[in-house]
């Protein structure tokens, strides 16, 4: 008489059928020593690099923030910007862009803040554009 259901145990599979499975649900080449060795030396990399990453990024020498800005004209922008310098002996260079409509710049000046004075340092500074400017952002700030 035919079976109806399926086995229940290991134990109940004919030699055949433990083969067909074997071949058709083969172990992991990652299964074993070599495997965790490999997945805890990739985790370790990967956990040095973001410690490295966030080490690096989170006290930048140089940062700059965009406090407001006034389109005085269609070829002018008015931008108040305040520059934070982690040593003030060092000057500080920013990139100044006034943004047009769909986000396309339409003005860039370059900032410079001269070593000495306070850690925030408050500058205005107009930008001349190509067209009217809706924002203005400042990024790539750097000690020159």
């Amino acid at each position: 008489m035919p079976r109806t259901s399926a086995p229940a145990s290991p134990r109940d599979l004919s030699p055949e059928d433990t083969a067909r499975i074997v071949r058709r649900y083969p172990r992991s080449r990652l299964a074993g020593p070599w495997g965790i060795t490999l997945g805890v030396l990739i985790g370790a990399v990967f956990l040095a690099w973001t410690l490295w990453a966030g080490l690096i990024y989170a006290n930048p020498a140089v940062a700059a923030v965009v406090n407001g800005f006034q389109a005085t004209s269609d070829n002018s922008v008015t931008v108040q910007l305040d520059v934070q310098r982690a040593d003030v002996t060092r000057p500080g260079l920013c990139t100044l862009t006034a943004v047009g409509t769909v986000g396309v710049p339409v003005g860039q000046t370059d900032v410079t803040v001269a070593a000495g004075g306070d850690r925030i340092t408050h500058v205005t500074v107009v930008v001349k554009t190509t067209a009217r400017a809706l924002s203005a952002d400042a990024a790539n700030c750097r000690v020159p």
